[in-house]
């Protein structure tokens, strides 16, 4: 099938062996499920796999279906092009694109082009180059941890800052960025774009937004702007027909046909081979599962100590994440299913803003109401404003925005059951395609390594399950839910390696380290501290009195939730490290990590000048601000010097890795 082509229905094939194959015709505990031979997929399939191919026949389409091709490009349509970069981490950027290519199609004469940042590699400066051709572009993109920009646009971040980018004098742009107030860095990838793109000459052609997580309001405010600017230059724009063969070169790889992509992909998957990823998962057996608090498993706090084997060509050091697919529970598929009026067994098509996103085996799982949930779809987010859109269109103003208001009262977006049980309450009733449309494609969640390579032949995590509450009823984090409640040894997990290049141990291990990380901010030093013991072992060095190595940790109580408390005592004993712990519920006054920083400021220094290295892992809306502070107040004591001297101090920490964060929120 040729480019410009409808996409293809997600279908069946006959399972062939590979790794995910053979995942997905077992459960957790490996039962087969029976062979399907090549059909198109139901929507149950759909939502509850990862398979498909994309070698659909067009005559099987679902009536209804309006899901456009992610290689429509408009490149055959006369009129001035804009191009539109996007930076995702999860998706939801794709998504925002691709309502504002809606717009501008609707709203300009403009033919619209979608570039992935992802599409550009080391050693390629296509997609840069590029924009030295162009005269218009919108650049949207997330931030993704502590400031960074997304794994697959670093590439590219890295190439618009080095002193071999291009000028781009005749660049007119506007950036759309992406990112939550919740961490101090807030959307900080958007904005470095913003500024470099200034510097190598271009001129903005609307003002930067900075968009707080799903704020809509604010995305097409910029819209708007961005469109009014487009349509006050679209008449000095010049189009020669010259300018398609142009735009075709540009894409690089992206302008192959659609059979050449399919091609390529079945390649990767079907190669046994090749090298695991976030879209090529390995298989881990769990070889190890226990509760690492002494609280209640049914309370509100439950922390798991999980351990997988790994494939012997999977290589990670201390830093790195784990990546982990999710499997939905199959009642909460079905609950989505009722209130949707669905059977389970319709026809979908693949939406595009799935490509690129979810793993694409080449088995399918044939899976019923009771034996299994979906790998495909986010069924936890927060509702696309497609979604939104129907709730406007078949509800009650007033009670869509009463419903709204009450979410946005508790800081979050209207929860997909909740729109959903709006909906159902009016007799509304959708199509598979079109709810199926209106479902984020699944992500995988990452956690910090808890474990060194060197201390045995297991990767292991700390994984806190997520409880929240939702209509009325208790629900769990997609991830943990499923770890706590399906996942015992012997099962096997699709993981793959995330690198962390920005928090690592420094290269000796007479180098001071101040590592602070309450709750499950603990697991990656935990990995710390067992390749330090590896390298005092090594290097034949003797602990320091007291030790270099200081680990600030916090928990509410030592007898209820003190993380690892056996290992962490016997370290602190033999003098690999020197150990802070502080409880917050122990005592009449809570006592946290920022608090025992300010208590050893004197010792904390020393080591600082002494060129220790700081690294924080945990929560970013408190932890690590409250950290922060501090930081900053011993630096102006010590110093002698304003907050604000002391914050540049931290920045320039950062700026040589002396200041190292491993945050969330």
């Amino acid at each position: 099938m040729g480019a410009g082509a409808s996409a293809p229905l997600f279908c069946a094939r006959r399972r062939q062996k590979s790794d995910f194959a053979s995942f997905l015709a077992s459960g957790p505990e490996g039962d087969g499920a029976r062979e399907k031979g090549r059909q198109a997929s139901s929507f149950k399939d759909f939502i509850r796999s990862v398979d498909g191919d994309d070698n659909g026949d067009e005559s099987t389409r679902p009536e209804g279906s309006d899901v456009a091709s992610k290689y429509d490009d408009g490149l055959t349509t006369k009129g001035p092009l804009v191009t539109i970069f996007i930076g995702t981490e999860h998706g939801f950027t794709s998504e925002v694109a691709d309502r504002i290519v809606e717009l501008i199609k609707e709203k300009t004469g403009y033919r619209v082009l979608q570039k992935d940042l992802s599409s550009f590699t080391e050693g390629s400066k296509a997609t840069l180059m590029g924009m030295t051709r162009m005269s218009v572009a919108l650049v949207m993109c997330s931030t993704h941890g502590d400031g960074d920009p997304p794994e697959d646009v670093k590439p590219f971040y890295a190439f618009l800052h080095s002193a071999g980018a291009p000028s781009l004098e005749s660049l007119r742009y506007s950036v759309l960025a992406m990112g939550d107030k919740n961490y101090p860095k807030f959307c900080q990838c958007g904005k470095d774009i913003d500024e470099r793109l200034l510097r190598l000459g271009a001129t903005r052609l609307a003002s930067r937004a900075d968009i707080d997580q799903e704020d809509w309001c604010k995305i097409m405010r910029w819209a708007d702007e961005a469109i009014e600017s487009l349509l006050k230059i679209q008449e000095n724009l010049v189009f020669e027909a010259s300018d398609v063969e142009d735009d075709e070169a540009m894409l690089g790889d992206e302008a192959a046909t659609q059979d050449d992509v399919v091609l390529r992909r079945e390649t990767c998957n079907g190669d046994e081979n090749s090298l695991h990823s976030r879209m090529h998962p390995f298989f881990a057996e769990v070889d190890e599962k226990r509760d690492l608090c002494a609280t209640d498993p049914n309370g509100d706090k439950r922390v798991m100590h999980i351990s997988v084997k790994l494939g012997s060509e999977m290589q990670y050091i201390p830093g790195d994440a784990l990546g982990i697919w999710p499997l939905n529970p199959s009642e909460e598929v079905d609950q989505i299913l009722t209130s949707c009026r669905l059977t389970g067994d319709e026809l979908v098509q693949l939406p595009k803003s799935y490509e690129k996103r979810i793993p694409r085996g080449q088995g399918l799982l044939e899976l019923t109401r009771q034996s299994g949930g979906g790998r495909t779809s986010d069924m936890q987010s927060s509702t696309k404003l497609r979604l939104r859109d129907a709730l406007m269109t078949v509800c009650d103003v007033r009670t869509v925005t009463a419903a709204f208001q009450r979410k946005a009262n508790f800081g979050r977006q209207l929860h997909l059951v909740e729109a959903l049980e709006v909906l159902q309450s009016t007799g509304w009733s959708c199509s598979a395609q079109e709810l199926i449309n209106s479902l984020r494609p699944q992500k995988p969640r990452l956690y910090s390594i808890s474990s060194s390579p060197h201390h045995g032949p297991r990767c292991s995590v700390c994984v806190a399950v997520l409880k929240y509450w939702v209509a009325g009823r208790c629900w769990k984090g997609v991830t943990t839910g499923w770890l706590e409640r399906d996942i015992v040894p012997g099962s096997r997990l699709p993981v793959f390696i995330q690198q962390n290049e920005s928090f690592r141990l420094p290269p000796r291990f007479e180098k001071p380290t101040i590592m602070i990380g309450p709750g499950t901010g603990i697991a990656p030093f935990r990995a710390f501290i067992q390749e330090q013991e590896r390298r005092r072992d090594a290097e034949t060095a003797s602990p320091s009195q007291p030790s270099k190595h200081v680990l600030f940790f916090g928990c509410r109580k030592r007898d209820e939730d003190f993380l690892y408390a056996d290992e962490l005592g016997a370290w602190d004993k033999s003098g690999i490290i020197q150990l802070h712990v502080a409880f917050s519920r122990e005592t009449g006054s809570k006592v946290y990590v920022q608090h025992l920083l300010q208590r050893h400021s004197d010792f904390l220094w020393r080591l600082l000048e002494e060129g220790a290295h700081i690294y924080v892992c945990g929560d970013a809306s408190m932890m690590a601000r409250d950290v922060h502070e501090t930081l900053q107040r011993i630096i102006a004591d010590k110093e002698s010097c304003s907050i604000s001297a002391a914050e540049s101090q931290l920045q320039e920490w950062m700026s040589r890795g002396r200041y190292q964060r491993d945050i969330w929120s």
